[in-house]
């Protein structure tokens, strides 16, 4: 799903391929990404979350915790915090970051596959 929003974020010219940065535990598929559509990679979570004013995580629910763990020093205050996990609240988002941000979780529907679908936050 990261793909799909990535690149329609891209295509709409919505965000400036230059200004996305990302991390996986599959160093592949963040190379990948950099190939296809020129974003920025980081070698660590820490370092990805740098500076930014929206973090857009798409993580599988059984990983959340320790993303929240690698994450939270990195934080600022009043980050745009969104979030693609199945059955991860907002509450459990801010409870467990810790920190004042903008919580939102996001459930994009598979027709986003083919630039047809929708999302619901």
């Amino acid at each position: 799903m990261a793909h799909t929003i990535i690149s329609g974020l891209i295509e709409a010219r919505l965000v400036k391929a230059e200004n996305i940065v990302c991390n996986d535990i599959v160093k592949e598929k963040v190379l990948g990404l950099q190939q296809e559509f020129g974003v920025s990679i980081a070698e660590d979570k820490g370092e990805t979350m740098v500076g930014v004013d929206i973090i857009f995580l798409s993580v599988k629910p059984q990983n959340i915790l320790k993303v929240f763990d690698e994450i939270r020093n990195f934080i600022k205050r009043k980050t745009i915090f969104i979030l693609i996990a199945a059955g991860i609240t907002t509450r459990f988002i801010e409870d467990n970051i810790q920190k004042d941000v903008a919580a939102i979780r996001a459930m994009p529907n598979t027709p986003a596959l083919v630039r047809s679908g929708m999302t619901a936050l």
